[in-house]
């Protein structure tokens, strides 16, 4: 069974392989690489009800006597507060930190329970109570790091998240050069930037690392970060580039659950995101309006992470001045709002909604 889940992954078939994943998990409860790689492709693939579903359907079977118990409940909890239920979300983080406080992953869950329950001041001491638990973790703590970022920016501490940016976020990115850290990085340039913060010359050094990832087109998610990553920092020549690069894969040979996804809604993505870059807001509202519920339901990352596309449809909304893109992203917001299982908006959200409502 591993291996034709194997077989589906060098087909690029992330749905086949991640269906094979939960047959494994229904035939063998405790198989942790079918839990991780299920997990992980549902996460690839947009597939938010699976993060709970995955975990659920096996989290009975384990105990404190048995390995990965803790982490089960870390998945849980992620999977859980992607989906809303942020109570239950909660317990089953905390259960898990009860059991292995040294699970970064369990860490990272309970931050974006917090982040997207919209409680950005008691993730934040979270983080920091936490911090000598979760910086002992070696490949994944330059992402908690960002979300301890992301907290300070919902606050609307500027000067924080750039501290940050400058202290960890930036450099830990440039020293791994992968397409996750580098995200990280260019999507908290670009938060700030947004919202009128000088950055300075930061985005060239992670624009220019992300260069060697520019044909690998392994994700649409990062795709969509390598594009405005080199228009933050000016580079129209590699952008060009780029988005030759990008034609050719969705042209050429190649298939997969990226190639269909990035094939859709990719190219008008980038085309949306230059447009922004360029300040034609109109246009970028145009670009970006058709594609977004499918953009943000497809490809991968957490609603925190794909929350940066969103953004950028937002605040070209915003800088439109155009009645009917007020409207538009004022209605986006209050649906934002009923969908979740909150009472009033994010920080964030709140801060645009006057924005919208100043002009409107």
């Amino acid at each position: 069974m591993h291996l034709v889940a194997a077989e589906h992954l060098a087909r690029e078939d992330y749905w086949a392989a991640m269906v094979e994943f939960e047959d494994i998990l229904k035939a063998h409860r405790r198989d942790p690489f079918a839990l991780q790689m299920g997990f992980f492709l549902a996460l690839t693939i947009g597939q938010t009800d699976r993060l709970r579903s995955i975990p659920q359907s096996v989290v009975e079977h384990y105990d404190p006597s048995t390995p990965f118990y803790g982490h089960v409940y870390g998945k849980l909890c992620f999977g859980q507060g992607e989906n809303g239920d942020f109570t239950q979300g909660e317990i089953s983080g905390r259960k898990a930190l009860d059991f292995f406080p040294l699970d970064n992953w369990a860490h990272h869950a309970l931050a974006h329970n917090f982040e997207e329950s919209g409680r950005p001041l008691q993730g934040l001491r979270f983080l920091e109570s936490t911090e000598r638990d979760w910086t002992r973790g070696t490949t994944f703590s330059h992402h908690i790091w960002w979300h301890e970022a992301l907290f300070n920016y919902q606050l609307g501490d500027y000067e924080g998240a750039l501290s940050l940016y400058d202290g960890r976020v930036g450099p830990m990115a440039l020293k791994d050069g992968g397409n996750f850290p580098l995200s990280d990085a260019s999507s908290l340039l670009l938060r700030l930037h947004m919202e009128g913060v000088d950055i300075g010359d930061r985005a060239q050094a992670p624009a220019k690392a992300a260069i060697k990832n520019h044909d690998d087109f392994v994700s649409l998610f990062y795709d969509g970060h390598n594009a405005f990553s080199t228009l933050l920092a000016g580079d129209k020549v590699t952008f060009a580039k780029f988005t030759e690069n990008l034609n050719e894969f969705v042209q050429g040979d190649r298939i997969g659950w990226n190639k269909e996804v990035t094939s859709r809604v990719g190219v008008p993505l980038v085309e949306g995101i230059q447009a922004f870059m360029d300040q034609q807001y109109d246009l970028a509202v145009n670009k970006l309006v058709p594609i977004m519920p499918e953009l943000i339901q497809k490809i991968q990352g957490s609603s925190a992470q794909k929350d940066i596309f969103r953004q950028i449809l937002l605040h070209a909304a915003v800088n439109s001045n155009n009645d009917d893109n007020l409207k538009m992203a004022q209605d986006m917001l209050n649906q934002t709002l009923e969908d979740s299982t909150l009472t009033k908006h994010t920080p964030l959200n709140q801060r645009l909604l006057e924005k919208i409502l100043s002009k409107h």
